[in-house]
Parts: structure tokens; sequence; C-alpha cells
């Protein structure tokens, strides 16, 4: 087919590639100035003055936004580019998201989002940043998703101890289930990841400060349901203030996270997690 407009790029020679291995274009001066040669005398006059302007490399960039696959089985180590037959994505990424919100989950957990840079972020997660970007935004993003997580598998555990027997029997197993957590841990970050947040909420982008509160409310909230519950089984007085023990209950829980991650051992967070059933006499 023909070419109507006039050649405003040419090929650079071999010697200057992109690092993608792509030719070099070069701007035509001459033809940008309306000086068309031989080899344009053809084109009509009303063609030889459209430039035509390239897309940036964003722009083009965007336009090929990235591909996710989620694989049933991953070795854990670093991305690795898919390259497809018949298209033009020579980058198309596979990695395991879920796997990679997990890492980081751990890393802001142990490191808080301070502590954690954004090249140990990535290199926990096993994925390079452009990767990250595209599919989880920028750090503060990044932490928003992860607390998120955290969140959403927090709240499972708590409906899921919460339905075992009678409310406060499930309350006292809750408390249970911290210290164990906090004693079986070996090399793993210790606290609660929310708390940890908490602790630095005043250093934490705006944007994720209201997720901190809502983690805190969601807690308190199903503290509350225990103890009506309990009341209505006749365990608890019917006198006692359900959302004041709910409160009470989680700052007694948020407390044994903050001794735990300053490394008190077994008898201390046993002796504050035998203090819950008396915060609802």
């Amino acid at each position: 087919m023909t070419c109507l407009m006039p050649a405003l790029f040419e090929l650079d020679d071999d010697e200057h590639v992109t690092p993608h291995g792509r030719p070099c274009v070069r701007w035509i001066d001459s033809a940008s100035k309306g000086e068309v040669g031989s080899r344009d005398a053809k084109i009509p006059e009303h063609e030889r003055h459209r430039t035509v302007q390239p897309r940036s490399s964003l722009a083009q960039g965007l336009d090929r936004s990235f591909q996710i696959h989620h694989p049933s089985a991953t070795n854990g180590g670093p991305e690795e580019p898919t390259h497809r037959e018949g298209n033009r994505v020579p980058w198309e990424k596979q990695f395991d998201v879920d796997r990679a919100l997990d890492r980081a989950v751990e890393t802001f957990w142990e490191k808080g989002y301070n502590g954690a840079s954004m090249q140990e972020l990535l290199d926990r997660m096993g994925i390079h940043r452009g990767s990250c970007y595209a599919t989880f935004g920028g750090k503060a993003d990044l932490f928003r998703r992860a607390l998120r997580r955290y969140l959403d598998t927090l709240e499972a555990g708590v409906v899921e101890r919460s339905g075992e027997g009678r409310a406060l029997d499930a309350l006292q197993a809750l408390f249970d289930g911290v210290v164990e957590d906090e004693c079986a841990r070996s090399g793993g970050p210790h606290g609660c990841f929310l708390v940890n947040a908490s602790l630095e909420l005043d250093t934490l982008p705006e944007g994720v400060r209201p997720l901190v509160h809502e983690g805190f409310r969601t807690m308190e909230r199903a503290f509350a349901r225990l103890v009506r519950r309990a009341q209505a089984e006749g365990d608890v007085p019917g006198s006692v203030d359900a959302d004041g023990a709910a409160r009470a209950l989680l700052g007694l829980m948020s407390g044994l996270r903050v001794l735990a991650r300053t490394g008190a051992d077994r008898a201390t967070l046993r002796a504050g997690a035998d203090r819950a059933r008396a915060l609802v006499a």
C-alpha cells in the first residue's frame, strides 16, 4: 500500500536501538519545514503539511495495559515476561497477584509503612516496579490493599471463632488464640498489622488512615455482638453496657498485641488474656 504522508521520520542506523531492541527513528527536519524531496513530489499539497505527532512511550504503554494471570502454581521467584505470538505485547507479565499481595502484607506488618522501602517490597513480592504500579498503584495504594486484605482475613477469623459454642466461651477463645498465635511465631512479624499501623497513624498517608479506623470499628462491633449474644444466653448480666464492654475488650486485645511486639513472654500474655471474662462480668 502506498503511503500518502510525507516521510517525517526515518529509521536510524542499526547501531542505534532502544533498550527493547527496536530501531530508533530520526525526525527529518526538511520535511517538517515543508521542504519535500523528489520522492514526495507526487504528494498532494494539502497532505504535505499534515504533521503526524508520534505517540509518547507513556501513551503507548497505557494502550497496552498489563494483563495479569493467576497461575495455579508459582515458584515464588521474580516474574518472567511471557512472549505471545501474533501480538505486539512482548512484555506481558505473569505473576500470582494474591501471593504477591500476601508478601506485601508480611513486609508492611513487619516493617511498617515508613520502615518498608519500595525496593524491599518489590524484592519480597518478586515483581518488577512497572508491574507493581500497574497492578497495585504506588506505595500508599499497595499499603491500603495489603491492610484491606489483612482486615478481611482477620474479620473472617473472628466470625469463624465467634460461631463456636456459647458466646462467652467464643470470646475467651479469641483471646486465647492471640496468646497461642503470638507464642507460635518464630520469625514472622509480631503484634497485629492493624495495631502496628495505628502506632504510626500520624505519619500514614491521609487516604490510608480511614481504613485503620474502620478496622478498629469492625473489631469493636464484633465484640459487641458477642457480648449481646452472651447476654441473651444468660452468661453476661443484662445490665452490662455491651458497647462499653466491647471497647474495653478491644483495648485489651490491642494491648496484648503491643506487648507481644515488644517480646512479652507467654505468662505475661496469658495473664492479660485471662482478664477478658472479667471485663464483661
